[in-house]
């Protein structure tokens, strides 16, 4: 064995701790890999198969899962093992980043690299915050993956939530709230999309997800009869069906055959990592940054053409245009009074949902209502960017001459929608839209779509993405609930931006909440929707109420036209998972506080430590005395707070309370 210590490197410090050389195999010592606190670990062993545990802080959370992959030459890789070499090194980095809640993240691993008899190889890595593992192959032919075998394999029986899909055959919108298993005696066999998060005694808690998926099925998890979960993943669809040939004007492919594998690769290269992020405190999970962290770097360059911001939206309000003297609804004069709005309060964008082309099945003809060029000069005279609405398969019968033709009109962005699948060209797809976009300086945010799994590092011309049981449902069903809301923090936005699309003005408690399409409005009080803006991470916010209802409510127009979509600090103060969370933000010298509450009514005291620099002015809203009867009922008072004191928040059920502290 050979030892190398203390080497440094400008701009990090890698430390190699081992490099062994000699042949391992059936029955070789488990290799070793802990988290530079030494509060993970995990240990790989080699026999028929390989398999992986992990240990925290001295209690077993993952027994042994067996891990592998079967190509279409036969190889298994990952049976009968052999090791022909291995090294340990720590990586200790600055990651820059890219419209996020952070400026700059301390990169700090130990990683396990292995390779194996057969050109392929894994590696392994141990953060503070959580472990993951990925192959690679060495093959200089292409490759096809029949099967890989990605095995949870819990060392006590666990509670899981699960999100379902609405659909059983891999095509689904990536929307549905959770469901509750306990794995030793699983409802279903059903799979589910990630991210999923199980608890086990001792209230430890893990979370699993993927990152850096590039050309290969998103994973989905299911039961594997274990007391654990096992990955399942769509074969690459070979037949389609047209759905607007059946359902008029939903413009989607739905695969009706797929082929014998998942994912036809590259013979060299590396696979998705998969991810755990593990932990005894509810607030790490709501304030971890290992999908960013694993995702691969900035493909664009320079970006400073890519703008954050926020967004006047017109489908979720029915384009509910009041005291005009005009018909409101998609036409020119319509837009213009969005514009009018975004540019009053300081927003960013419009977003013009679908209606703006001539039809949902192409976006090579404007709809005649609408004057595009009108509006993109006014809109650039009121200085408001705006962003254009598309199914994926409209925008990819000519992907390229449609970017640059509206890039060259003068459009800054594409909402891009229905793609509710990800098999391996799909997630190409969305690689393939964010580098055309980044050709035309388009900004993106993704809809009807999976996860995040990093690409918005890679390409930070995605601003969002949703794949998320969002505020949209509240407009046709009343299965969301503030529960859920507070669950999203901790599971969804885990693994990254979350285009909830918040800000209703119309607020019921639950009791009262019924589904109203063309007026909608939502579960929960004011303050809750309020907390959104800060505690739902997003560099692409929007304000989905229309106009005249933010202009009826001026405190809350005040406050979510100023509340920044991209920060230089955050903190999660407290936080309890499904209960509560409250979390902050800075943005030069002035933070942002936002507590998000569940259905229970609670108080909720946090210290006021993150405050510096001496004595500070607090605005805060917070729910009202009457809240439980009312949920519009808030109030807003003022006083001043440094770092050695409290806050109480009392905070309704379905309630939530914001507070912005600035210098005095």
């Amino acid at each position: 064995m050979l030892k190398f210590i203390g080497r440094a490197i400008p701009g990090f410090i890698i430390l190699l701790i081992s490099v062994i050389s000699a042949r391992a195999g059936v029955g070789a010592v488990p290799l070793r890999l802990e988290s530079p606190d030494k509060n993970l670990l995990v240990e790989v062993s080699f026999g028929e198969n390989i398999t992986y545990t992990v240990t925290y802080k001295n209690t077993l959370v993952i027994s042994p899962s067996v891990v592998g992959m079967k190509l279409d030459s036969g190889a298994y890789l990952g049976r009968n093992p052999e090791v022909e070499s291995q090294r340990v090194h720590n990586v200790n980095t600055k990651v820059r980043t890219y419209f996020y809640k952070r400026e700059e993240l301390n990169n700090n691993y130990n990683e396990l690299s292995i390779v194996f008899k057969g050109k392929y190889g894994m590696y392994f890595r141990a953060y503070n915050e959580g472990v993951a593992y990925r192959f690679f192959t060495r093959f200089k032919r292409n490759i096809k993956v029949l099967s890989e075998d990605a095995n949870f394999n819990f060392a006590s029986d666990a509670s899981v939530l699960l999100p379902y899909p609405n659909d059983t055959s891999y095509y689904t919108s990536f929307e549905s709230p959770y469901d509750t298993i306990q794995l030793s005696k699983p409802k279903t066999n059903r799979f589910a999309f990630l991210p999923v998060l199980a608890e086990q005694g001792g209230n430890i808690k893990t979370l699993i997800t993927e990152a850096d998926l590039f050309s290969y099925p998103g994973m989905f998890v299911k039961p594997n009869g274990k007391q654990g979960l096992k990955g399942v993943f769509a074969q690459e669809p070979v037949k389609f069906r047209y759905e607007a040939d059946t359902k008029p004007g939903y413009d989607m492919l739905r695969p009706t055959a797929r082929a014998n594998y998942i994912a036809a690769a590259n013979g060299e290269r590396s696979f998705p990592w998969r991810v755990l992020v593990i932990s005894d405190k509810d607030a790490d999970l709501a304030d971890n940054d290992l999908v960013y962290k694993l995702a691969r770097p900035n493909k664009l360059g320079d970006v400073s053409w890519v703008k954050p911001g926020k967004a006047a939206w017109d489908w979720w309000n029915n384009w509910d245009i009041t005291g005009v003297d005009f018909k409101a609804g998609i036409n020119t004069a319509t837009y213009k009074k969005y514009i009018d709005f975004a540019s009053k309060n300081g927003l960013e964008y419009i977003i013009m949902d679908e209606g703006w082309s001539k039809t949902n099945l192409s976006i090579a003809e404007v709809n005649p209502e609408i004057g595009l060029n009108e509006l993109l000069d006014y809109a650039k005279k009121h200085n408001v960017g705006i962003i254009l609405w598309c199914t994926a398969y409209s925008l990819n019968k000519d992907m390229e001459a449609n970017f640059k033709k509206y890039a060259k009109m003068g459009i800054k962005g594409f909402k891009v929608d229905f793609m509710n699948r990800d098999d391996r060209p799909m997630i190409d797809f969305q690689e393939q839209v964010l580098a055309e976009a980044a050709r035309n300086k388009l900004v993106i945010d993704f809809h009807g779509v999976s996860k995040p799994t990093g690409l918005n590092r890679t390409y930070p011309n995605e601003l969002s993405r949703e794949g998320v049981f969002g505020m949209e449902h509240y407009k046709s069903t009343d299965k969301g609930n503030t529960d859920l809301d507070v669950q999203l923090a901790f599971i969804r936005m885990a693994a990254g931006s979350m285009d909830y699309t918040p800000g209703a003005m119309r607020n019921y408690t639950s009791g009262e909440f019924k589904p109203n399409y063309s007026h909608p409005g939502a579960k929960g009080t004011r303050c809750h929707q309020l907390a959104m803006y800060v505690a739902y991470e997003t560099p692409l916010q929007v304000l989905s109420d229309c106009p005249a209802n933010y202009e009826a409510e001026k405190d809350a127009l005040e406050f979510i036209s100023k509340v920044p979509t991209v920060w230089e600090e955050s903190r999660v103060l407290d936080a309890r998972l499904g209960e509560y969370v409250v979390i902050a933000r800075r943005k030069g010298t002035v933070w942002y506080v936002g507590a998000l509450n569940g259905s229970k009514a609670r108080e909720v005291t946090i210290k006021t430590n993150f405050i510096r620099g001496g004595t500070k002015k607090v605005d805060f809203y917070e729910d009202g005395i009457n809240a439980d009867r009312n949920a519009t009922d808030y109030k807003r008072r003022t006083f001043s707070a440094d770092a050695n004191g409290e806050i109480v928040l009392k905070l309704a059920a379905g309630g939530g309370s914001v507070f912005i502290v600035r210098p005095e």
